[in-house]
């Protein structure tokens, strides 16, 4: 079973789902991608250099190759990569910074242990020499010298020198899809014979793995880890599962979905998004309580993730889709935004949030604060150029602000 390749593609009716919010979506669709790109994994290596990684159609077809796309102006505008291959890519990574990298070198890989690597920040790639035929799921890179492959039948290769050569450190009669690495502590993910979710855990960098849980989870698709003690898993059927001590003990989270989720992220141990068929996003910001809908605007399968920080992220996925998610209450010069002479501050808010006016307010000027399921928390006059909102009852978490001002309904975000 390949979880990565096919896709399950239905006409839907988007109404059969539960209610998104009502409010307006913060997920916008970026630049358009030939329709027949099946877009698999998206990273960025900073805010303007980024890349994707996929296919552009159909195994069965003579055409199809893998695609490799590089944005140098924060995802504005998106150029082809020649990859050299005809395999679909599923994952694509450059070597983390914050390690003594200089993220030049990057890789991809997907099937038939197919391997591509670029020395020169992804403008040239270069196929290494397979040494196995199992498909390549993803690839995570430590530093410049180590990194791990996981592929199929429960392949997992490592490097020690900067992709040159790969070894093989763990084979077994299960089918792994995804892994994930805090320093020596690793997790991979993946599915029994028997179609029983599986995980996987080494203390060592992957020289000795352990299972770690192999319960009545269903198949389990992709794994995050936010540091070495809180991670979450997805999986069919809407499975997400969260762990507060590195995997020892594994409790499920309500997805609200029956879908298959394919990707999670965490910006931090509130907030988390995570991908599904349909072109469902699940959004959380209570990090272990409630998972919710929110509107992304298209239909199509979402299979990629990526968020830079809280208040910025992308995803990916089939038919060429791209959207993309701005927070609209973040200003890194001053922690001010400013929106139709409208100013608010300080966002993030922890107590108090300051709404600034240019001129003196009408009657009947309201501020009016919603949670994600579109719930009013909070309403307050505005009867002076500057005010000051109380939050201190409201949670750590996301919300929406919509401002009346002269017969007009101005909207915007804020976090606390």
């Amino acid at each position: 079973m390949k979880l990565f390749k096919y896709g399950f593609i239905f006409i839907f009716v988007i109404s059969m789902y539960s209610p998104s919010l009502a409010l307006d979506s913060l997920w916008t669709r970026g630049f358009i991608f030939p329709s027949n790109s099946l877009l698999y994994d998206i990273t960025f290596i900073n805010k303007k250099i980024g890349f994707i990684c996929g296919s552009n159609g159909s195994s069965s077809s003579a055409s199809v190759s893998g695609l490799i796309y590089k944005t140098t102006d924060a995802g504005i505008t998106w150029g082809l990569k020649s990859s050299g291959i005809k395999e679909y890519l599923y994952s694509i990574k450059f070597q983390d910074s914050t390690n003594g990298s200089n993220n030049k070198v990057g890789y991809a890989v997907g099937d038939k242990g197919t391997i591509c690597k670029s020395t020169d920040q992804g403008e040239n790639w270069f196929v290494l020499n397979k040494f196995t035929t199992k498909d390549f799921y993803t690839i995570s890179m430590f530093n410049d010298y180590f990194g791990w492959i996981i592929g199929a039948g429960g392949t997992v290769f490592k490097t020690s020198n900067q992709g040159n050569t790969w070894d093989s450190i763990y084979r077994a009669s299960i089918e792994l899809s995804d892994a994930c690495f805090i320093s020596n502590y690793g997790w991979a993910v993946g599915y029994t014979s028997k179609s029983k979710g599986i995980i996987v855990h080494t203390t060592n960098a992957g020289l000795n793995w352990e299972i770690q849980d192999t319960s009545s989870f269903s198949i389990l698709i992709s794994v995050f880890f936010l540091d070495k003690n809180n991670g979450w898993i997805t999986g069919f059927n809407g499975t997400i599962i969260h762990t507060s001590d590195g995997g020892k003990n594994w409790s499920k989270q309500e997805s609200g979905i029956n879908e298959h989720v394919f990707k999670i992220n965490f910006s931090d141990l509130n907030n988390g998004w995570a991908t599904s068929n349909y072109g469902v996003i699940l959004n959380t910001s209570d990090g272990r309580k409630t998972w919710y809908q929110v509107q992304s605007g298209t239909i199509n399968s979402l299979r990629g993730m990526y968020f830079s920080d809280l208040n910025n992220g992308w995803a990916v996925g089939f038919g060429g889709t791209l959207l993309k998610y701005k927070s609209l209450g973040t200003s890194a010069e001053d922690n001010q935004t400013t929106i139709n002479n409208i100013s608010y501050y300080p966002n993030p808010s922890k107590d108090v949030l300051n709404i600034k006016l240019e001129s003196e307010p009408l009657t009947n000027e309201e501020l009016e604060i919603y949670d994600l399921m579109g719930q009013n928390l909070l309403s307050q006059k505005i009867d002076n150029i500057q005010s000051s909102i109380d939050l201190q009852k409201l949670n750590t978490g996301i919300y929406y602000c919509r401002l009346k001002q002269n017969g007009t309904v101005f909207k915007f975000e804020v976090v606390k």
